[in-house]
């Protein structure tokens, strides 16, 4: 570096050369000075912007390495580490990595490298379990991108991580919570469905007493009456208790059924409950359509709507409370829309509604009912949910997508 007569500065490749003579005696030197500033303050840039490139790398929160085509390890960032517990040293390339890591099969098998730099775009790995050095389990997103960096020749590839795993733990917690409110509301709707068959059986055992204690003589004809009606009763007792066990009990296999059957199922759980508080249940247009699907879940998603419809109703006072379902489909989807006279939901949760712990009830609310409903919709039927208000009340629309058949038939 040399420093001009004005003060600047610059930077200087300087080439020397020694002159002799004819007895190899030196004479002078020469000195060759080339003006390199501008070269060397890019240098020095492009080195400034590699070194702040490998401090975002380094301290970025999300787990990140980069590797070359031939699966070697370049660079592993301090997240990766941490979370980990294990140092380049250790995962020196892929395959290591994945021997010592990776719980199942890695979609890292599965890199089409010259199809990734040929699209050049980001492509999303999905979940990975992962398995840390202290054999702890982690839930991993993958994604992967070509950077248009070369390492000893081979292409640059940088993969980024993040961590779900508390975000899983953290939705099996509001999937719990919400079941224990589902069980709540069930046991209500039991204690419900039991009361009148109950009265009944109460009531045969007390004519029975009375009888007994007065002496009457009882009939051979009325002892088969009231043993009917006992029987009666007591399998719609046991039909109720199916129902509400088998609403709990877990689903691994898509099942075939039309939406009257399902709307049967919701009748026998929930009619009870809505008459005890005056309130109509109707079903409008067909609903004879087949659909493939997990019906508990789809009848836990309809009972959560249809009993925050009640409650609403209950809590503001409505004469002649009613709760319309209608059923509508196109060539693509089935609508099922929810419907009551409630008043609407309330402007200042209407946006917020769906996200956990919001809810539109003054007491007894968890706020996870709209949240779980949306979850459910989105992870097994690849639906959606939707809700507005409309007229006297507010609307809530289940919108899953259907399949066509060659015959033209809807599942």
């Amino acid at each position: 570096r040399y420093i001009c007569k004005d003060g600047h500065m610059i930077w200087s490749n300087l080439s020397v050369v020694i002159i002799r003579n004819n007895l190899k005696k030196p004479l002078y030197f020469i000195s060759i000075i080339q003006d390199i500033s501008q070269i060397k303050m890019l240098t020095l840039e492009l080195e400034s912007k590699k070194n702040e490139l490998e401090n975002v790398i380094h301290f970025a929160p999300n787990p990140i390495i980069l590797f070359s085509e031939d699966g070697t390890i370049l660079m592993m960032n301090n997240a990766w580490k941490d979370t980990t517990g294990y140092s380049l040293k250790e995962i020196p390339n892929i395959q290591i990595w994945k021997t010592k890591a990776c719980k199942v099969h890695s979609s890292f098998e599965q890199i089409n490298i010259e199809k990734l730099f040929l699209e050049n775009i980001p492509l999303n790995m999905g979940e990975v379990k992962i398995l840390t050095k202290d054999e702890k389990e982690l839930t991993w997103i993958f994604s992967i991108s070509p950077l248009e960096n070369s390492y000893n020749g081979k292409r640059v590839i940088i993969a980024s991580a993040m961590d779900v795993t508390q975000m899983h733990r953290n939705e099996e917690l509001m999937l719990l919570q919400s079941r224990q409110a589902a069980m709540g509301d069930m046991i209500g709707m039991i204690a419900h469905q039991w009361r009148q068959p109950l009265s009944v059986i109460g009531m045969v055992a007390n004519n029975l007493k009375a009888a007994l204690a007065l002496k009457k003589e009882i009939s051979i004809e009325d002892i088969q009456k009231l043993t009917t009606i006992l029987d009666e009763q007591t399998h719609y007792l046991s039909h109720t208790i199916d129902d509400f066990r088998t609403f709990f009990k877990p689903e691994k296999a898509k099942e075939k059924i039309s939406l009257c059957k399902i709307f049967e199922k919701l009748k026998s759980m929930l009619l009870k409950t809505l008459e005890n508080n005056n309130i109509i249940l109707e079903f409008t247009h067909s609903c004879g359509i087949e659909i493939e699907t997990y019906p508990n879940e789809l009848v836990q998603v309809l009972l959560n709507l249809i009993n925050n419809a009640k409650d609403a109703i209950k809590e503001r006072q409505i004469h002649n409370g009613k709760i319309i379902i209608d059923t509508q489909s196109d060539a693509e989807n089935i609508s099922i829309l929810v419907k009551d006279n409630a008043g609407g939901i309330d402007k200042s949760v209407i946006a917020n509604l769906g996200e956990p712990y919001v809810t539109t009830k003054s007491k007894n609310g968890t706020g996870l009912g709209i949240y779980m409903s949306l979850m459910i919709l989105g992870k097994h039927f690849h639906g959606n949910l939707t809700w507005k208000n409309c007229e006297d009340g507010s609307c809530f629309t289940i919108i899953l997508p259907l399949q066509i058949t060659q015959d033209g038939e809807i599942q």
